[in-house]
């Protein structure tokens, strides 16, 4: 009796995988960026006075899942590219490292329009330096709501990872 209600089990699970998941496939999307931008000021952290802006540039992905109804369920999004991270005033002194990030399953959150909601790991920052190793690098796994655009009035929930922000070290790079 046991092997005959576990061939019928059986039986009934490989049923059940043939049947399909009426759901569309998922979108995608994809473009390229470049960015321009104040990272921080030295002063606010060292004794020179010159801001540390980034160029970055990479591709920013998608994907895009749907119920069987068609409708939106979740995305996921990725970020990859390099960090230029120069000397506003002398833009010749410069570093670079690169960056990739994933948000899964990232979502609107249901009853408050415009908040999103996700999951984001990966490596934000790397930038390293002869002789000092990583002195900007934020790489690990944070929980995250935000409204809008990225960016824009981030909650943090969850934060593990290493975080190393050395602008003394990097200040005195840019500097030379």
């Amino acid at each position: 009796m046991k092997r005959l209600t576990l061939l019928s089990l059986v039986s009934l699970l490989i049923l059940m995988a043939a049947v399909p998941v009426y759901a569309d496939k998922p979108g995608t999307g994809s473009v390229d960026f470049e960015d321009d931008w104040l990272v921080f000021d030295c002063a606010d952290y060292t004794d020179y006075d010159f801001e540390v802006w980034d160029n970055n540039v990479g591709r920013f992905t998608w994907t895009e899942y749907y119920d069987k109804n068609g409708n939106i369920v979740w995305y996921e999004f990725r970020a990859k590219g390099v960090d230029h991270v120069y000397n506003k005033r002398s833009p010749d002194h410069f570093a670079e490292g690169p960056f990739v990030n994933t948000c899964h399953r990232c979502r609107e959150v249901p009853d408050e329009p415009g908040w999103w909601i996700g999951v984001w790991t990966g490596v934000d920052w790397n930038i390293q330096l002869p002789g000092e190793g990583a002195v900007y690098h934020v790489s690990g796994f944070d929980e995250e709501k935000w409204y809008g655009d990225f960016g824009n009035q981030v909650i943090q929930l969850k934060r593990a990872g290493l975080d190393k922000m050395d602008y003394e070290a990097l200040c005195r790079y840019l500097a030379e």
